[in-house]
């Protein structure tokens, strides 16, 4: 993964606050990708998000 990639990662655990771990960093390759793995996350720690606004955080994310 490169700076970019990095820089992403970085970006969506500060604005969802949370961790992703460098093996699934690694696989994640598109804005839906991100937006499930993100999704997941959240439920999973109960912490349940609207998938819309997840979207929308991570397009958002990704443009800057």
């Amino acid at each position: 993964m490169g700076l970019d990639g990095v820089e992403l990662v970085m970006a969506f655990e500060e604005s969802f606050e949370l961790a992703i771990p460098n093996k699934d960093a690694a696989g994640l390759q598109t804005i839906g990708h991100v937006t499930t793995w993100v999704c997941d996350y959240l439920e999973l720690h109960g912490r349940p998000q609207n998938r819309q606004l997840v979207f929308e955080t991570v397009c958002k994310i990704t443009r800057e």
